[in-house]
C-alpha cells in the first residue's frame, strides 16, 4: 500500500496547523492565528 500524505499543504496553516479557509484573490487565511497567505 502506498504512503499517503495526511497533511494537505494548501489547506493546513504552516504556523499553527489549523485548517485554512479560502479568501478572495487566490489567498487563504487561518481563523485560529490570523495568518494570511497566497495559494500560488
Amino acid at each position: 500500500m502506498p504512503c499517503v500524505e495526511a497533511r494537505l499543504y494548501s489547506t493546513v496553516c504552516p504556523k499553527c496547523e489549523a485548517k485554512m479557509v479560502e479568501l478572495q484573490n487566490k489567498r487563504a487565511g487561518c481563523m485560529k492565528c490570523c495568518l494570511k497567505t497566497n495559494q500560488e
